[in-house]
């Protein structure tokens, strides 16, 4: 590990700093942003002792105060979904940044009907959210369902001017996919393709919502868990939201370690640098560092429904980055750690890798897949 990464790490977790000397801020400003950290590290900063460089206080300024003014923006759209679909008696579940930059996991048991009432009276709403305004940025809104509700949701958010298509940032403006491309990507992964809609509005020029119908890569996969989850659901109290539908706070987390282990195993998303960002692993960091779940708990979940493997393993990624959390699964963890060695999965082509170095060794470098060694099909 390089000093940079490991200065980032140590802030982080508010750890003892051993120098500031000769460190590179390019490859430090460069490497927050990458990971999306970059707001809860100025946090970190701004509430230390800690004396960095003008220039790069005055960098992570501005994307802090950027993250809190796109955050505002893109809850307006949340909250309208929220209750939409409240409304409209579907079974969903909202997931990850929408949550966390809104809600605190206190969870009030209210009824449908009292959900208007908490609206307008704004009672028992939670000072904080899981995160500070502006310490985390999330780029679209997730919502789990599955997939009988799929088509009710698609003409809700197609009636509030929502199309399935993608944003060409050259040409500032919205491309509406294929029929064709629509139907291939619900059929064949665990996702709708994404809904967008354009404003006029520079800080952010567009939201994205993500349709999520199974908690794997695979269409219909997990079914049993999924529906687990979705009959599970909670109400948050949030202070800028009102209220907002979610999974209770187990399954929120077990949500978040499959997500990232489906991220870690797809070689796509290895192309894409999305197999190891920081944030993801400071969610779910957090949640065992609060003492909002116990991993022993998780693991008696994880084992019912079959999904020892991505915990095990994202867990022991876990470990690998944050020195200061104490594992309450480490025997678990070697008693499985030949299964959890990843394979990462290449489905264009048909291909299969393992690693050749470790976490540490690659994930301070942009291109991974130089680290990649084809595995044997015999």
């Amino acid at each position: 590990m390089n000093r940079e990464l490991e200065f980032i790490l140590n802030v982080i977790q508010k750890l003892p700093i051993k120098s500031l000397k000769n460190l590179d801020w390019y490859w430090i400003t460069g490497f927050l942003e990458l990971n999306k950290i970059s707001g809860y590290f100025y946090n970190r900063i701004k509430n230390s002792d800690i004396q960095i460089p003008q220039l790069a206080e005055r960098k992570l300024s501005q994307i802090f105060n950027y993250q809190k003014e796109k955050n505002r923006i893109m809850s307006e759209y949340i909250k309208t979904i929220n209750n939409a679909l409240i409304k409209e008696n579907i079974n969903f579940a909202l997931l990850k940044g929408s949550v966390l930059c809104n809600c605190n996991f206190e969870t009030d048991k209210i009824s449908k009907e009292a959900i208007d009432v908490y609206e307008i009276i704004g009672r028992n709403r939670q000072k904080h959210s899981f995160y500070e305004e502006g310490e985390r940025v999330f780029n679209d809104i997730d919502i789990l369902t599955d997939s009988k509700n799929i088509t009710n949701i698609s003409e809700i958010l197609k009636s509030m001017g929502f199309i399935q298509g993608y944003y060409n940032f050259k040409e500032e403006d919205m491309v509406p996919l294929s029929r064709r491309e629509v139907v291939s990507r619900r059929m064949n992964r665990g996702e709708t393709a994404p809904f967008i809609i354009k404003l006029n509005n520079k800080t952010v020029p567009f939201i994205e919502v993500d349709i999520n119908f199974s908690l794997d890569y695979l269409p219909n996969s997990d079914e049993v868990l999924l529906q687990h989850m979705l009959n599970g659901t909670s109400i948050y109290i949030s202070d800028f939201l009102g209220t907002v539908k979610s999974l209770n706070v187990d399954d929120f987390f077990l949500q978040l370690i499959l997500h990232q282990y489906k991220e870690s195993v797809l070689y796509s998303m290895v192309k894409r640098n999305k197999d190891v960002q920081i944030y993801k692993f400071l969610d779910i960091y957090l949640f065992i560092k609060r003492n909002y779940i116990s991993l022993k708990e998780i693991y008696k979940i994880a084992e019912k429904y079959n999904i020892l493997i991505p915990l095990l393993s994202v867990i022991k990624d876990l470990e690998e980055l944050f020195s200061n959390i104490s594992c309450e699964l480490n025997d678990s963890i070697k008693s499985n750690n030949v299964n959890i060695a990843k394979r990462i999965i290449d489905f264009d082509r048909g291909k299969n890798y393992i690693w050749t170095k470790n976490l540490y060794q690659r994930m301070n470098k942009f291109d991974k897949t130089k680290y990649l060694s084809e595995e044997d099909n015999d």
